[in-house]
């Protein structure tokens, strides 16, 4: 299956499985150890992930987040560990107008005020909010009345969103809206990819999805995000082989193959130009620090 039909496929599925009413009128804080859950409607979902591996089903393709991570979605998403009963991960979903006002708290910018799509290392300030504002929530105030907990919480948030706002403001368009738009159509191509990352992705194809000429689409996106699509997509790979090294007991030549690399000389040469160290010595070092 080719990535084109592996999205297309989940769009079918998460559209049939996630048939439901949409997101509430208030911020939703959901916590949970090892569980599947299902976030349905138009909203939009912060999903940060603690511990372990967590699958996130979007309208893009299945994305793994791993501890330590936070991503930002639109649309129904569903998720659930990679190991069954495994992992630790936290999701707060609302519809747009929820997180508008909500995003009023915590900075003098009107513009922040608007939640973002995108996949992060999850800022300190950010995590440690989250968990004080779930705790806050037990006792079921409502976000218009914000306290200390939350406020820490929303300030995270914009802490996370600031580089992104950043990236709207580098997109072409005449007015912030039309930024916006063109933000949102190379965010969803880099879902498709870290969803794809394993699969033959071609130029012309992403710059399809971002309804550009390839040749604008490399350029408008090494704009936004300060790299070329390929780039973007080199750099998951390794990250993906970097961690198979680190939990797996996989041959590296098996690694460069599940990593999405077709040839082993290619990851060698690739591996060392990133890390600074070839792909065996890495996870000797890895073993050496462990004994």
């Amino acid at each position: 299956m080719n990535a084109t039909d592996n999205t297309a496929s989940m769009q079918a599925d998460l559209t049939a499985h996630l048939r439901a009413p949409g997101p509430r009128h208030e911020l939703e804080f959901v916590t949970s150890l090892g569980a599947r859950r299902s976030f349905v409607g138009t909203g939009q979902s912060l999903v940060s992930v603690s511990r372990g591996e967590l699958l996130v089903n979007t309208v893009e393709g299945r994305i793994s987040l791993f501890g330590g991570d936070v991503g930002v979605f639109h649309g129904p998403v569903e998720v659930y560990p990679a190991m069954a009963g495994c992992g630790n991960w936290s999701v707060v979903n609302g519809a747009d107008r929820s997180w508008s006002q909500a995003l009023r708290h915590g900075s003098s910018d009107p513009t922040a005020a608007f939640l973002l799509p995108g996949v992060a290392v999850c800022p300190p300030e950010l995590r440690h909010g989250l968990i004080a504002a779930q705790r806050a929530r037990l006792h079921r105030r409502p976000m218009t009345a914000v306290n200390s907990a939350e406020l820490t919480f929303l300030v995270g948030v914009h802490e996370l969103q600031a580089p992104w706002h950043r990236q709207v403001q580098a997109c072409p368009g005449r007015t912030l809206q039309q930024r916006r738009n063109v933000y949102f159509r190379l965010q969803r191509v880099r879902n498709h990819v870290l969803a794809n990352s394993t699969e033959e992705l071609r130029t012309s194809d992403l710059a399809a999805m971002a309804n550009y000429s390839p040749w604008h689409f490399i350029r408008i996106f090494c704009d936004v995000f300060g790299e070329t699509p390929h780039d973007f997509l080199v750099r998951h790979r390794l990250n993906h082989a970097r961690r198979l090294l680190h939990t797996s007991s996989l041959a590296i030549r098996e690694v460069a193959l599940a990593a999405g690399f077709e040839h082993r000389c290619t990851f060698a040469r690739l591996f060392r130009e990133h890390y600074g160290t070839s792909a065996q010595l890495y996870r000797q070092n890895l073993l050496a620090n462990a004994a």
